[in-house]
């Protein structure tokens, strides 16, 4: 609990969460957890049922449950490989042709992400019903009567989100679409701006941003102190409050980078003066309240949607 409380804030919260969503890889996964339990409890039901319980055309043989479920496996590999090459597609164009502000986008589209998704948890899903469909010694056999059932009614929702997959990318690759998307992405940044700078009531007043070469004629005292970047990156979020918060109030802070900005490895981001005794919590604190990441986003960074 005190390395959560030390190193876990709403704004690295939200830092995570972003990251999370937009990357490829973690909603296909939870399909794909979600396809091994399902296999699972279908494979009970079937231990559990004989084919005189079912309706004939429920039923299935041992050699038609692998036929069926080695071809839904097959043709959703495929489908997967087909759109990992589109994504790789719109992430060429995106870096290349469009703004690099959608390029975030693309590995986060959600359609894209639930697609492959379905279609890889699909995919173990029939693999793991195909591993059980099997011939014992003598007159035993194992046929997954409902597993090939699931199976099927998965594979054909799957064919179907491809076909809408294919569809939506190729709309989405229109710069109109593109423009279209960024613009609604934006005004959301700044109605959450807003919004949050009218009902936030700061226990003292926000300091402009100032650069080092200015901080002489800004005021900053010579015992003033700086809070440095532990890495190198991008400046995605700035928490004022958590700033203004920690802050003791004899002390003065002076952010030097600004949203969207790119900050150096132990170069000063806050400057606090006078600085606070060593024992002081704002040290641990004030660092905290600065999100750094390997690429521009559009959590705060409201230039980042209005630039090219």
């Amino acid at each position: 609990m005190s390395w959560l409380g030390s190193n876990l804030n709403v704004v690295h919260v939200r830092q995570l969460a972003d990251e999370i969503r937009h990357r490829l890889l973690f909603v296909p996964l939870l399909y794909v957890a979600g396809s091994v339990i399902a296999a699972q409890m279908t494979l009970l039901i079937d231990r559990e049922l004989s084919s005189d319980e079912l309706p004939e055309f429920l039923t299935t043989t041992v050699p038609s449950s692998r036929a069926v479920l080695a071809a839904i496996a097959g043709g959703l590999i495929a489908a997967i490989t087909l759109l990992m090459s589109m994504t790789l597609v719109a992430v060429q164009l995106a870096s290349s042709q469009f703004s690099p502000r959608s390029l975030r986008s693309w590995l986060g589209n959600s359609v894209l992400q639930h697609t492959i998704g379905l279609s890889l948890g699909t995919t173990f899903f029939c693999l793991l019903g195909l591993r059980s469909a099997r011939s014992l010694e003598g007159p035993v056999e194992i046929v997954p009567h409902t597993t090939v059932l699931v199976g099927l009614v998965l594979g054909l929702a799957s064919l179907v989100f491809v076909v809408r997959s294919v569809d939506h990318v190729t709309h989405s690759l229109q710069v109109s679409s593109v423009a279209q998307h960024l613009t609604r992405e934006t005004i959301g940044v700044i109605t959450t701006a807003v919004a949050h700078r009218t009902m936030a009531k700061p226990i003292r007043t926000a300091l402009p941003s100032v650069g080092d070469a200015e901080l002489v004629r800004a005021g900053i005292s010579g015992d003033a102190v700086a809070i440095e970047a532990g890495r190198s990156g991008w400046i995605q979020q700035i928490d004022s409050d958590l700033i203004m918060e920690a802050l003791p109030e004899d002390s003065v802070g002076r952010v030097v980078p600004t949203l969207g900005g790119f900050v150096l490895a132990h170069s000063p981001m806050l400057w606090v003066s006078p600085p606070p005794a060593a024992e002081d919590r704002c040290w641990l604190e004030l660092p905290r309240a600065f999100a750094i990441g390997e690429s521009r986003t559009m959590q705060q960074d409201v230039g980042f949607g209005l630039t090219s």
